[in-house]
Formats: structure tokens, sequence, C-alpha cells
């Protein structure tokens, strides 16, 4: 069985008019479905584009957070190496207050750029390296604050039984009638307190001494390395600002901060010259 056909002379028929009409209709369908498509195009476009600077914001007000938060901790780390000296270890975990910053850098690494995390992991390292050398120095100063309080303790036993000595050999003379013998006990026993009261006056004094000795070594290291750090943080501090859109002049604010740092050096260098005679 054929297919059947229109013969084209139907078609000659159709008034142009209807023909006009469905020309009409197809343009309009077609530029519905152009326009329809535009619109789809465009809507995907300003999703995908909202949906960045949601991104952006959220990440930006998390780089702002952790970058705060490092730069606060850095300065707190700043201050706990040089209250070191006055810690005692056995009470108190020294390396505590290095953690916060610690912590804080190994956020900043994981959500700032590439750049500002290379620089603030170079940071990190130096506050690490510093530390341990500062450790060093810190045992003979808790050694010799330990001998101070020993020999403190013993000084001031000796002070009682001194006190209790010349009480006893006062009420003996008040009685009227004093024993030459208990009196010559007593001051036997008073002149060996007043020797081991000086003998530990002299511990006490030498300790005090190697002390001192030992914190103004390890103030040396401490202002040596800080001043190592304070060069590797103005790089760190500008590419912050940087990552969180606070430009401005910051060839100019280098310049001020680098200016900043070798006027801090120079007078950094002379109390620790100062230091060391």
């Amino acid at each position: 069985m054929g297919v059947s056909t229109v013969p084209v002379d139907y078609f000659k028929l159709i008034p142009d008019v209807v023909w006009a009409a469905v020309a009409a209709s197809l343009i309009t369908l077609l530029g519905v479905f152009l326009s329809d498509r535009a619109n789809l195009i465009r809507l995907r476009a300003q999703h995908q584009h909202d949906e960045r600077e949601r991104v952006k914001e959220r990440t930006a007000v998390l780089r702002r957070d952790v970058y705060l938060r490092t730069v606060a901790e850095l300065t707190r780390a700043s201050a706990h190496l040089a209250n070191l000296p006055q810690l005692d270890a056995l009470q108190v975990n020294i390396a505590e207050g290095l953690q916060g910053f610690f912590s804080a850098a190994a956020q900043l690494q994981l959500v700032g750029e590439p750049k500002t995390a290379l620089l603030v992991g170079k940071l990190q390292a130096a506050y690490s390296e510093l530390y341990l050398d500062l450790i060093e120095h810190l045992t003979p100063i808790w050694y010799a604050k330990s001998a101070i309080a020993i020999a403190d303790e013993y000084y001031s036993h000796e002070q009682k039984e001194i006190s209790q000595l010349f009480a006893k050999m006062n009420a003996r003379v008040e009685s009227g009638a004093p024993d030459a013998v208990i009196m010559s006990t007593l001051q036997q026993n008073l002149d060996f307190h007043q020797g081991q009261l000086t003998k530990y006056a002299h511990d006490r004094a030498a300790a005090g001494a190697q002390a001192q000795a030992h914190i103004v070594a390890y103030q040396r290291i401490l202002l040596t390395g800080m001043g190592d750090i304070g060069l590797s943080y103005i790089p760190a501090l500008i590419a912050a600002r940087k990552d969180l859109g606070l430009c401005g002049d910051l060839e100019e604010i280098e310049l001020q901060m680098r200016s900043q740092y070798d006027r801090q050096r120079v007078k950094l260098e002379a109390i620790i010259s100062r230091l060391g005679s």
C-alpha cells in the first residue's frame, strides 16, 4: 500500500493570510524558545555567580577571623617566651602558651592563600626553633632558682633556731642564776647555727648570681631570636593584608615597617651588647 501524498496544488488553495499567520506563529514560538533558553542560560550563570560570591564571602569571613586570631596569638606567644623564666615547670605546662599560636597558624595555612600560608609556616617554624633554643637556657635558670628556694628555706630554719637559743639564754640570765655549763652549751649551739645561717646566706646569694647570669643569657637569645622573627613577620603581614583586601599603599606600609624594624634592631643590639658586658 503506497504512502498517500497531498498534491502540491492543494497548498496553493491555502490563502496567503493563513501562511502569514502560520509563519508569524512559528516565528513567535521560535522567539519564545530562544528567549526562554537565553533566560535559562542567564539564570544559570547568575546562580553560579551568586554561589561563587557566597563562597568568596564565607571564605573572606573565615579568613578574617583566622588571620586576626593568628596575629593576637602571635603577640601572646612572644609575651609567653619572655615570661618563661618566671614560670615553674613543675606547676605549669610551659609549652601551653605557644599552642594558641600554633593552632591558629595551622588553621591559617588551611584557609589562607598559598603565599600567605607559606610565610606564616616559616614564621611558625622560627618560633619553634627559638623555643627549643630557649629551653636549653631555661634549665640552668630553674636549677638556680631551686637552689635559691632550698637555701632560703634552710636560712629561715636557722633564723628560728637562733631566735630560740637567744630566748633560752636570755631566760637563764634573767633567772639570776645562769648555769655556766648550760650557757656554754647554748653558746656553742648559737655559734653553730650562726655559722649555718652565714653559709645558707652565701649559698642563696651564689645561686641568685647564677640565676641572674643565666637569665641574662636567656634574654640575649630571646632578643636576638625575636629580632630575626620580626624580619619574617613583615612579609607575612603584608600578604595577609592583601588576602583581606586591606591593600592601601602596601609598598609604603612595608617600607615604613622595615624602617621601624631597622630602628628597633639597633636598639635591640645595644641592649644585647649591654647584657653581655
